[in-house]
């Protein structure tokens, strides 16, 4: 499909003051893309348009839609534009106030930071569109004096759909939406707008019946022009206390940076935002030039930095996800990935940011740490993102916590109505159409036990906390940010997630945080402190589950990255490339000499190497450690590591831990020095498992139920179920979380663990390899020299900084004026003071 202007205006429009107003702000012509969604819009048709970015997506959605408004007068609400962030709702809102003005229609913006006085306004005087998010549609649905103008609504778009679909706001938003048709009695004509998507009649079937929806996609895409660099450590920065491969990183950054004037870097975790900022500001100059942009900034920050970089007042901006999506800033040219970006849907939403304009091709490169891990995913994924072979959308299935809250809300809509109509009209949604009664009443049961309904006469009413429910719980959970305190000098370090710490820390637990080692020394829940000393100590650490860790990497993708291996140590790198398809990429000398120098050195050593065929088990006893090497992918290598641990708990050691990444598994023993029997102890556990999928599934559903992270799942359900609310102040605890594990709360929390952190199909095949032969395993132990893979395992977790020298009298002042709190075992009395 020809994604160009080349159809007149005038053709589509007749009215000759719409199309001479439209060509007046740049719209002379429009594709044939938009043209085919105006005429499926038209016709009455659901749609979801696939297309790059930057060819005019959102112009296809509301050119018929502002048509139809305008030509048969519907009156206000008659659209509503759904976006995911409120930075896409600022964006769009002026693109679409300027359209509508053609159409003699008007446009509001409604969202959670919205002013009372605008809120107030929109309900006088409401729009012919109104941009929102999915939590603030909910809100006005439920308010009763928004209804009158709902039953007017014709059409809703959903901006980034393939995004929505894949969280659980996005699933409620879908819910609602029904919903709505069910209060108007009449069905909406809904509008998906994405870049990307895999499973397009599963996620088209979630917004409308199939014989009234249509695919609109572009047929030709903008393509993409990409390199892969892995800058070498060329750059003397003695003078700087930094890592001279980071200096090396961020001087390439700042050549793009000068060479395409306006650009956006991207990076996979907060922290690393602030360090490349810092960096470009502190040790190049670009002090004015660039700034920094994530969820964690204040709104005003982000406001400012996004303002600044559109009116050209700044060249760059460093940035997360909170960028990724739908920001049209037409005089970007390039986009810098720091890192791989792990996952192939998640590079084309950055790169595609770049020359977001329809004639253009958008442009960019990977920047990667100097890794053999780092590097040859960002190839795999560049490879994979360049002839779309995209990740599988992970779309949850009638979530139990989703139902809760709309239950709640069709209640507050019509209060009395019946329990059978109520669990029949969920039953027969898209979205809960297989929802079973046993599951209905489990939900009902749980809202009346926490007194958010009541039923009387077999029929629903809200009580009194139903819209304290309601309005207070949100698809988003929050989480509680504790200040991790130096004991021996008062600084902060860093912060924690408060579950994350309930569910991982105690007294003497050894934590890897801001590049160095500490020991836990308590946990001040009241003040939301937690405090520390440093340590020389690198055995039995506790790493955070940091934002990037938690982007997975498909299985796929790292079973093609064990193909590579194979393949170069079967032939040749040259062979490997061009059999995998990655001449079609830029790949830097410096990228290349990486891989094949680590490849060849193993070669010519005849070191057994990890491939789609093999693993290896390295036995490190002196240092009691026990690596798993192997191209698994995230929740693949996740899943192991839990039936790794459980195993060797059992039938081993207990004092254990471990660690796991796409492509290898670090089990780390306490006072235990691990021997090759052990390892053959795990495999042949390992291959039991392999032989029987019943005892697997058995097995693996135990020991997921018995996780941290399942209780981790736990503290967000609970959220979304209103059972934990973070802002009081009532005190969390592991023991409050295993309680809610066997109530409808824990059956919604292992789902989504299932869902978004293990795999167990692919699992269960990798095992089954095992057990039949297919997948061999190699073991070494105590080698006189070091295995190639481990320098590049132990290279990706965070390295120890400097200790601080304690000045014990500071120290002891400071413990001297702490304040304690103090009760008596006999009667309970309770007091306070200070130590001094």
């Amino acid at each position: 499909m020809d994604i160009k202007p080349i159809i007149d205006v005038r053709k589509v429009f007749r009215d000759k003051c719409t199309a001479d107003c439209l060509a007046s702000i740049g719209y002379k012509k429009i594709s044939t893309l938009q043209y085919r969604v105006f005429k499926k819009v038209l016709m009455g048709y659901t749609v979801i348009v696939i297309a790059p970015t930057g060819i005019g997506k959102t112009e296809a959605a509301v050119f018929p839609i502002l048509y139809n408004i305008n030509r048969k007068k519907i009156k206000p609400i008659g659209a509503i534009y759904v976006t995911p962030l409120r930075a896409l709702n600022r964006d769009i809102e002026y693109r679409l106030r300027r359209i509508a003005q053609c159409f003699n229609l008007t446009v509001a913006l409604r969202h959670g930071d919205t002013p009372q006085s605008l809120r107030r306004r929109i309900r006088e005087n409401p729009p012919h569109l109104l941009i929102t998010t999915p939590e603030t549609f909910q809100y006005i649905l439920a308010d009763s004096r928004f209804r009158d103008y709902l039953v007017n609504v014709r059409y809703i778009v959903i901006d980034e759909y393939r995004e929505m679909i894949t969280s659980k706001r996005g699933i409620e938003l879908l819910s609602a939406i029904n919903i709505l048709e069910k209060i108007i009695g009449r069905r909406i004509i809904k509008i998906g707008l994405t870049a990307t998507l895999r499973r397009v009649y599963e996620a088209l079937s979630l917004m409308d019946n199939l014989l009234y929806s249509d695919i609109v996609e572009a047929s030709v895409g903008k393509g993409m022009e990409l390199s892969i660099e892995t800058p070498g450590e060329k750059y003397i920065a003695l003078e700087y206390e930094v890592d001279p491969g980071f200096y090396s990183r961020l001087s390439r950054v700042k050549e793009l940076i000068n060479r395409y004037k306006y650009v956006l870097v991207f990076v996979n975790t907060r922290d690393l935002a602030e360090r490349i900022g810092w960096g470009l500001s502190s040790l190049f100059g670009f002090r004015d030039k660039v700034m920094v942009h994530h969820g964690s900034l204040s709104r005003q920050h982000r406001l400012r930095a996004e303002r600044l970089f559109r009116d050209r007042k700044i060249n760059a901006l460093v940035a997360t996800s909170s960028l990724e999506l739908g920001i049209d800033i037409g005089h970007v040219e390039y986009v810098m990935q720091y890192m791989s970006p792990r996952q192939a849907v998640r590079l084309i939403q950055r790169i595609g940011r770049s020359i977001h304009r329809i004639e253009g091709v958008p442009r960019g490169s990977v920047i990667t740490l100097g890794n053999f891990f780092d590097v040859l995913e960002s190839i795999v994924i560049g490879r994979r993102a360049f002839l779309g072979q995209l990740e599988d959308e992970d779309i949850p299935q009638k979530p139990l916590d989703v139902l809760a809250h709309q239950i709640v809300l069709r209640i507050l809509v019509e209060p009395g109505i019946k329990y059978d109509d109520l669990f029949l009209e969920f039953h027969t949604s898209r979205v809960f159409n297989e929802l079973s009664e046993e599951e209905f009443k489990q939900v009902v049961d749980y809202l009346v036990l926490s007194r958010i309904i009541r039923v009387r006469d077999n029929r629903l009413y809200p009580s009194y906390r139903a819209k304290i429910y309601f309005y207070r719980t949100t698809m988003i959970p929050d989480t509680r940010s504790i200040a991790v305190i130096d004991v021996s000098t008062g600084k902060r370090i860093g912060i924690l997630n408060e579950e994350f710490i309930i569910l991982n820390l105690e007294e003497n637990s050894i934590l890897v945080l801001g590049g160095g080692s500490w020991k836990v020394i308590g946990f001040d829940q009241d003040e939301g402190k937690l405090y520390v000393e440093p340590v020389e100590e690198i055995a039995q650490v506790i790493i955070p589950r940091w934002e990037g860790e938690s982007i997975p990497v498909e299985y796929k993708v790292a079973r093609e990255m064990g193909v590579f291996v194979r393949l170069v140590i079967e032939r040749d790198m040259n062979y490997a490339m061009n059999r995998l398809g990655y001449h079609n990429l830029k790949i830097s000398k410096e990228s290349k000499k990486i891989i094949d120098n680590l490849l060849n050195s193993a070669i010519s050593t005849d070191i057994v190497l990890p491939s789609d065929r093999n693993m290896v088990i390295e036995i490190n006893s002196e240092n009691k450690y026990i690596i798993l090497y192997g191209f698994f992918g995230s929740k693949v290598s996740n899943t192991l590591k839990e039936i790794i641990l459980a195993l060797t708990r059992k039938h081993i050691y207990a004092q254990v831990s471990a660690y796991a990444t796409p492509y290898y598994i670090i089990v780390s023993f306490k006072n235990y020095r691990p021997k090759v029997d052990d390892a053959y102890e795990i495999i042949y556990r390992l291959k039991a498992l392999g032989s029987n999928p019943k005892l697997f599934e058995k097995y693996v559903s135990k020991i997921i139920r018995e996780s941290k992270t399942f209780l981790w799942r736990i503290f967000f359900v609970g959220q979304r179920f209103g059972a934990i609310d973070i802002r009081k102040k009532e005190k969390l605890s592991r023991s409050i979380l295993k309680a809610l594990a066997d109530t409808v709360i824990g059956v919604e929390a292992y789902r989504e663990t299932l869902l978004r952190d293990y795999d167990l199909v692919n699992t269960y095949h990798l095992l089954r390899g095992l057990y039949i032969g297919v997948l061999k395993v190699y073991v070494f132990i105590d080698r006189e020299y070091v295995y190639p893979l481990f320098k590049e395992a132990i290279n990706r977790i965070p390295s120890s900084m400097e200790l601080h020298v304690i000045d014990l009298e500071t120290y002891k002042q400071r413990l001297l004026k702490k304040k304690v709190s103090l009760i008596c075992m006999i009667c309970s009395y309770k007091w306070s003071l200070r130590v001094e």
